[in-house]
């Protein structure tokens, strides 16, 4: 036999990277391409990070999913993931995303008794109590979400519900969600964010005033003062003079 000679492959040349996607305003997306950026739902660079957690960015983008069964099942996952201590610094860099897309599935509160509705709500308020109830994480929350949370949720407490067990169930929880909120975040930033949103409130053009969402938004102020002045000893100045 005659050996053959096979010749050598000549070396590839490396395929040119794909073009970047086409940045829509409301889309929450990772480019892998290219330097990897997380973005907002406006398309705003909220932060750049050196190592992104590619699976945790997906399930959070899920939240916002419009099949029921995968924001149910990025739920689930995500809840499983946040009872695990060791998770929590994980979750820090993420935390605002995290409520920014669980948030923006919460279009209106589900007055009737549509079991979909019902069941998204509820799963996405579990994954936000879940958040909070972590004050490590809560602490990490900014005062724009914390504005936004207390927005979505005070009109709800504000509202006239259907009356039905299972709407009376999700407004108990909804409280509770609220004053967890107030207890395990920052403070300073919780009443900034309240100031502001009693400000539009009363400065908003084309929506009626509700003498009840202030009157709730004035005892949520009365609570975060009270935990101030315990936090800080405001009577030193007085007794220094």
């Amino acid at each position: 036999d005659i050996p053959v000679e096979v010749p050598e492959e000549a070396p590839r040349s490396p395929s040119p990277p794909p073009p970047p996607p086409v940045k829509k305003r409301g889309e929450f997306y990772i480019d892998y391409s290219y330097s990897p950026v997380v973005m907002d739902i406006e398309g705003i660079n909220i932060r750049d990070l050196e190592e992104i957690n590619y699976d945790l960015v997906e399930k959070i983008g899920n939240l916002r999913h419009p099949m029921i069964s995968v924001v149910i099942e990025t739920v689930s996952d995500l809840n499983n993931m946040l009872k695990e201590s060791q998770n929590t610094a994980v979750f820090k860099n993420y935390v605002n995303n995290l409520i920014m897309s669980a948030i923006s599935q919460l279009t209106h509160f589900p007055g009737g008794e549509d079991e979909r509705e019902l069941t998204v709500y509820r799963a996405i308020t579990s994954i936000i109590m879940q958040v909070i109830n972590n004050p490590i994480l809560a602490k990490e929350i900014s005062t724009d979400y914390i504005k936004k949370i207390c927005r979505l949720f005070l009109a709800v407490l504000s509202e006239e519900q259907k009356s039905s067990p299972t709407i009376e169930t999700l407004i108990k929880g909804v409280n509770a969600l609220v004053i967890r909120l107030l207890t395990n975040c920052s403070t300073g930033r919780a009443i900034s964010a309240l100031v502001e949103h009693m400000d539009s409130l009363l400065n908003e053009t084309g929506r009626s005033r509700s003498p009840k969402e202030l009157e709730i938004l004035l005892k949520c102020l009365w609570k975060l003062m009270s935990r101030l002045e315990k936090e800080f000893d405001l009577t030193a100045a007085e007794r220094n003079e």
